[in-house]
């Protein structure tokens, strides 16, 4: 009975210790960090492009739908390529089966509630204490290495309902790109953006230029005259350059003229419409003020959605599917993020 009961012990020793050695991180802790970062970052870019797309869909007026729909693909994208630009500098060649091994074993543990690769996953961040199940490891890395990311999505989609309802309302808010851009500091033209324009000079008598000089006295001996039909032929040929030499440069010089008429008609039409865009950013500014009492309560009510969605989803997705939990989320993650 004794040497069964050391034998199933040694038994339990070696799985336990087997599973250790199997559950072991192929990642650094900087590249587990960063994975973990960006699968979570993707996770609150999708929702809050969701929510986003939400608001489009619910509106009736096509033109603010369109406006909200397209600035939802923009700020989205933009996310999308932070996401991939950090871990292919880290990573290489390697990022995108390096994120879809991480996505899949992350979520597969968690499905299972795997203790052993929560406190490995718990090491790898830094975190203390370790958290003590996969809630709270997703609320830890979510205030440690998500905050900006979070801040950043909570702001866009206030900005965005805030907007709507100025629209509602009829409050008449600019176009919604430039709402949205009414914080970003403008980054004045340099010199050298301003295309440089020819110089045109005029000549004083083209027509007499066009003119052969007459031949001086004794400045070609009757030797090298020729006959007087071949210095006629001669001094038609020289005639016939010039004016066509004269043709030509009338011609340069009306298309120099063309450029800088049409280049500073482009500079005016720009000018007009940096004070138009100066005038709508002001007017932006002056709505947004007047509205940051309900903003700031819709950025709060953003930020704790947005929080509670990156601790629940898999809670939440696991009440939905069953088995293969792990590869559909990576596939899911690795198309949005590489492909």
């Amino acid at each position: 009975m004794c040497y069964t009961l050391t034998a199933t012990t040694c038994i339990a020793i070696l799985a336990i210790c087997c599973s250790l050695a199997e559950q072991t991180l192929p990642w650094t802790k900087e590249q587990t960090a960063l994975l973990a970062k960006s699968y979570l970052r993707y996770l609150v870019a999708k929702h809050a492009f969701g929510q986003a797309e939400s608001l489009s869909s619910k509106n009736s007026n096509t033109d603010i739908a369109n406006q909200i729909s397209a600035s939802a693909n923009k700020w989205y994208q933009r996310e999308i390529v932070d996401i991939r630009a950090d871990l292919t500098v880290a990573l290489g060649e390697q990022a995108p089966d390096q994120f879809k091994t991480f996505i899949a074993r992350f979520t597969e543990a968690e499905e299972r509630e795997d203790s052993v690769f929560l406190k490995l996953i718990g090491d790898s961040l830094g975190l203390a204490p370790s958290p003590e199940n996969y809630l709270a490891l997703r609320s830890a890395a979510a205030e440690s290495l998500l905050r900006s990311s979070m801040d950043n999505a909570s702001e866009f989609l206030t900005d965005i309902q805030t907007w709507l309802d100025l629209a509602v309302r009829r409050q008449n808010p600019p176009p919604l790109d430039l709402w949205l851009a009414r914080n970003q500091a403008e980054t004045p033209r340099s010199p050298s953006e301003r295309a440089a324009r020819p110089v045109i000079t005029k000549r004083a008598n083209p027509l007499a230029e066009a003119e052969a000089d007459p031949p001086k006295r004794g400045s070609v001996s009757d030797d090298s005259m020729g006959t007087p039909l071949e210095s006629l032929a001669s001094a038609r040929q020289d005639r016939r350059d010039a004016a066509l030499a004269d043709a030509k440069a009338g011609m340069e010089q009306i298309a120099a003229e063309r450029r800088a008429a049409e280049e500073d008609a482009a500079e005016k039409k720009l000018a007009r419409a940096e004070a138009e865009a100066e005038a709508m950013k002001k007017q932006a500014e002056k709505l947004a003020a007047a509205e940051k009492e309900a903003m700031e309560q819709r950025r709060n009510s953003w930020g704790q959605r947005i929080k509670g969605v990156v601790c629940a989803t898999i809670s939440a997705a696991t009440g939905a599917f069953t088995g293969g939990l792990g590869a559909r989320a990576a596939d899911e993650a690795l198309n949005a993020i590489f492909k």
